[in-house]
């Protein structure tokens, strides 16, 4: 959203290409904003000097700018408001879409030419520092990777193992009682907690009050949690629990695993995130769909997995968390200047607060 990801882009003939391009010719400077399907209402700007073909579910939209600033529209677009407003102008439910002339009668506010562009060159800064953000993220990420392969690239001294002979007893499922409505002081997990890169609180819930099987499925510090359902490229997601503030339980799609005193938590996460088990993962997980597949207690417990002692296991789990504080940071940096975006759409989109006027 907001800018143009040509990673899917494919190729057509010239011939092709000629005949589109003859009907629709998009610009540099052009407003391009999906109208079919899924992902309607996404927007970018052209920015590409070359001759593309656009699909037919792509609308082009050309501004005259002596009277419209093209980053302006795009801003109040991609908003919420901008978002929103365009939502309730699809129709359609197998196939949502907007039509052409939805579009064209759309009516943004918009302020004097000179005014859109000043707003526009401060929401476009900050979407600079955003993307500049993620692309640290990603670099970073790869880092990680490919340091965490080679840390945990088995060594002398490595025994290699089936997960059963360092865990402390079978994998267990949590507990999903029907959720509650209102605050009842406990929460639960939802399976959008578990990350690739472990836990994050970011799907809570309420559990109901007065159910005493929500004893067994209570979480405590540092307990080490699987997903055993979702789709394959997902499944087997595993995260160490971190106190919410409250007291919490994991539902019936993850499993809770306690490792041996000779396997340290935090290293059992890292070897499970690493590429060799997950490819065992999802060769193992089963279901009739793509979209939910399953692996069981059996899976886990035989997974083959190669192991250091107990101080190599500290080493690799510390030199990892100083890579991972700064991807933290990053992302940390990365949420607050959405905020801030947010609260600038809110502010100078809307006309709330008004930006000073240029002295010429």
């Amino acid at each position: 959203m907001g800018y143009l990801d040509l990673s899917k882009s494919g190729w057509i003939s010239a011939a092709e290409h000629g005949q589109i391009y003859r009907r629709c010719d998009p610009q540099r400077g052009d407003l391009l904003l999906t109208k079919d399907g899924a992902n309607t209402g996404n927007v970018a700007l052209n920015t590409l000097n070359e001759q593309f073909s656009l699909l037919s579910s792509v609308a082009m939209i050309r501004f005259d700018e002596a009277r419209a600033h093209p980053s302006f529209f795009l801003q109040y677009l991609a908003s919420p408001e901008g978002q929103a407003r365009l939502k309730d102008q699809v129709s359609g439910n197998a196939i949502t879409r907007l039509t052409l002339a939805k579009i064209r009668n759309f009516v943004v506010p918009a302020p004097p030419t000179r005014v859109q562009r000043q707003i526009a060159e401060v929401l476009n800064s900050v979407d600079e520092s955003i993307r500049s953000t993620e692309r640290a993220i990603a670099k970073l990420g790869r880092t990680s990777s490919a340091m965490l392969a080679d840390l945990l690239r088995a060594g002398d001294g490595w025994r290699r193992l089936r997960l059963r002979e360092l865990l402390a007893g079978a994998p267990k499922n949590g507990y999903s009682p029907r959720e509650a409505e209102t605050p009842t002081g406990t929460l639960m997990l939802g399976l959008g907690c578990l990350t690739p890169r472990g836990f994050v609180p970011r799907q809570l819930k309420h559990a109901p009050s007065g159910d005493s099987a929500l004893r067994r499925a209570i979480l405590v510090d540092g307990d080490l949690l699987m997903s055993r359902a979702n789709t394959r490229e997902l499944v087997g997601l595993v995260g160490r629990y971190k106190s919410v503030g409250f007291p919490c339980i994991y539902p019936d799609l993850m499993m809770r695993l306690t490792p041996t005193n000779e396997m340290r938590a935090a290293f059992l996460e890292l070897i499970l995130r690493s590429p060799s088990v997950r490819k065992q993962i999802q060769a193992y997980a089963v279901g009739t769909s793509e979209s939910m597949v399953k692996i069981s207690a059996a899976v886990v417990l035989n997974l083959r997995v190669a192991v250091p002692c107990l101080e190599e296991q500290d080493r690799i789990v510390a030199t990892f968390l100083r890579c991972d504080a700064q991807l933290n940071a990053l992302t940390q940096k990365q949420e607050k200047l959405q905020r801030v975006k947010r609260g600038l759409m809110e502010d100078l989109l809307t006309g709330r607060v008004r930006l000073p006027v240029e002295r010429t």
